[in-house]
């Protein structure tokens, strides 16, 4: 199938993609700002085939990266003294892209031209990108795929519209739900379309000392300034100690901010009234997956595919539509987690630009791991290292088709340091 669930709308990394091999360019990529500005990732390639190609030259810490980023000279890397993809290309040039002084992308071009015509194609493609495509612009981008299921969900489901529209301005929001529902999601998704200035902090551990909870408490304001977000997690285990802070810091903060409480629908230990009384007079609950219609969710499954193959950088790949039905007519007691981490792995087992029956594995019991990174605001630092270290091993296994060598040179680690990760990784 062709164009089953794939986006609309103008997009200049797919511009580039597109146009730099009718220009004469043998194969390329253009890396860009993450979202979040924590580096550069690659965004869009052409010509490679489906193992792809890492560039040693363009590793961090191989000093290429740094002179991007200390001035805007043009780079070039003769096939004579650096390994290059392409057996045709006699060179490869690489341009930056500025928003004012700061580096916010680069593209590579693999050329066999003349050396001065590679230089100024690969000007021109940076400083169209320059002017067409800002960091607003392609942060705007990446909002909107970033939400695209829980938009879905939103517009679809029978009055949830109208109860975020509703939700009460300077309250405390109480998001209920099952797990893996889409509740943090939910609150960032709220967050951006109120487009409002300050952080989006996910709080997930709370100090059980009550004098550490409420100096947390003023640090966690001035982090999120100056009108922020703030999501506290797990709160049905909260002390009556802790429920009571809680109620009076709300009572009492001069927090501009939103403020968000997640409740999984588990039982409560114990009870603080006024606490519960105050979050259940702003409250919204998300449905589960297994609730939903099978046209709902048949929506909610390609806004998912489409969300998880932009954060693959896969956005060629389309769903065929006997899957989708497949996918439709399944269960998912692990809600959009289960669903998300069905499509991670087969969008990440694709070789082709369709995901077929062969990809997709519909398990039972526990939701298959995702291989998505956890969102820069979650502070559970050992689950993000360890899901880094998942995406990336990941991405190096496909680059190389299992080559554990070069793998292992690529992340820059031994060969047992690799072969013991993968062993602890389930890989």
């Amino acid at each position: 199938m062709t164009s089953f669930g794939s986006d609309s709308g103008d997009n200049y990394f797919e511009y580039f993609q597109g146009s730099a091999p009718i220009m004469g360019a043998i194969c390329g990529f253009l890396a860009w700002e993450a979202e979040d500005q924590s580096g550069l990732e690659e965004k869009v390639r052409f010509g490679y085939g489906e193992d792809g190609f890492f560039y040693e030259f363009m590793a961090r810490g191989e000093g290429n990266i740094e002179k991007l980023f200390e001035s805007k000279d043009i780079l070039v890397f003769s096939r004579n003294e650096y390994e290059l993809y392409s057996d045709q290309a006699s060179f490869a040039v690489v341009s930056g892209v500025y928003e004012s002084e700061r580096l916010i992308g680069f593209l590579l071009l693999e050329m066999d031209a003349a050396e001065d015509f590679g230089i100024v194609l690969a000007q021109l493609f940076a400083r169209f990108l320059e002017s067409s495509l800002t960091k607003k612009a392609a942060n705007a981008l990446g909002n909107f795929r970033e939400f695209l299921a829980i938009h879905s969900l939103v517009e679809g489901y029978s009055n949830l519209k109208e109860r975020v529209e509703n939700l009460k301005e300077g309250e405390p929001i109480l998001i209920s739900g099952s797990a893996g529902s889409g509740k943090k999601s939910l609150a960032k998704y709220i967050h951006r379309n109120r487009s409002k200035p300050g952080n989006f902090i996910l709080i997930n551990s709370i100090p059980e000392n009550l004098g550490k909870l409420e100096k947390s408490l003023v640090n966690w304001e001035e982090l999120s300034a100056p009108s922020g977000v703030l999501v506290f997690d797990k709160i049905p285990n909260l002390s009556l100690g802790q429920q009571r802070i809680f109620y009076e810091w709300i009572e009492e903060t001069q927090f501009s901010g939103l403020i968000f409480f997640i409740d999984r629908n588990e039982k409560r230990s114990e009870i603080y009234p006024p606490f519960w009384a105050r979050l259940e007079r702003n409250t919204i609950s998300l449905p589960s997956l297994d609730s939903l219609g099978k046209e709902l969710l048949g929506s909610v499954i390609l806004a998912l595919f489409d969300e998880v193959k932009a954060q693959a950088g896969r956005e060629s790949l389309d769903l065929s539509k006997h899957v989708w039905e497949k996918l439709r007519f399944s269960s998912y007691p692990g809600n959009l987690d289960e669903l998300r981490g069905i499509l991670s792995n087969a969008i990440w087992r694709t070789r082709g630009l369709i995901v077929g029956a062969e990809e997709i594995d519909l398990m039972s019991g526990e939701p298959p791991a995702s291989l998505d990174l956890p969102t820069s605001d979650d502070l559970d630092l050992p689950r993000c290292i360890e899901a880094l270290e998942r995406q990336k091993i990941m991405l190096a296994q496909k680059l190389f088709s299992g080559n554990q060598l070069r793998m292992a040179k690529a992340l820059k680690i031994s060969r047992g340091s690799l072969q013991y990760k993968m062993r602890n990784l389930g890989l």
